[in-house]
């Protein structure tokens, strides 16, 4: 693996300051509205709000370039795609070999999460 952080990580604390962000801003949007406050007060906290947007898309932006790094490398942190071996964006330890099939949701185990299943409904095939 490559020293230093993995885009899977990259990508997680940008998603996590712009999520965060994007909060921060429809609190503080229902409290000007509720409170209404000095217009210097709105300035500051809406350039506040855009700084924490703005260190989310820097994360997301090095963890794209650590994608591509890593894709040269012939593994991934980030995405699950054939032909690349899939490892722990954490740890570094190998999750699918890129001679086996991605996983059908991914994008749960980038971040060490497990989705539910929901059960297919059955079809009737009798047309």
């Amino acid at each position: 693996m490559l020293p230093g952080v993995s885009a899977g990580r990259l990508d997680l604390i940008g998603r996590s300051f712009s999520i965060g962000g994007m909060v921060l801003l429809l609190i503080g949007a229902v409290i000007a509205v509720a409170t209404k406050p000095p217009l210097p007060a709105v300035l500051v906290m809406s350039v506040l709000f855009l700084a924490i947007l703005a260190v989310g898309q820097v994360y997301r932006s090095r963890g794209s370039r650590r994608a591509r790094d890593e894709a040269a490398a012939g593994y991934s942190t980030l995405l699950d795609v054939p032909g690349f071996d899939f490892r722990d964006s954490r740890t570094g330890d190998l999750i699918r070999a890129k001679d086996e099939s991605p996983m059908q949701d991914p994008s749960a185990s980038i971040y060490g999460l497990r989705m539910p299943q929901l059960p297919q409904p059955k079809r009737d095939t009798k047309d």
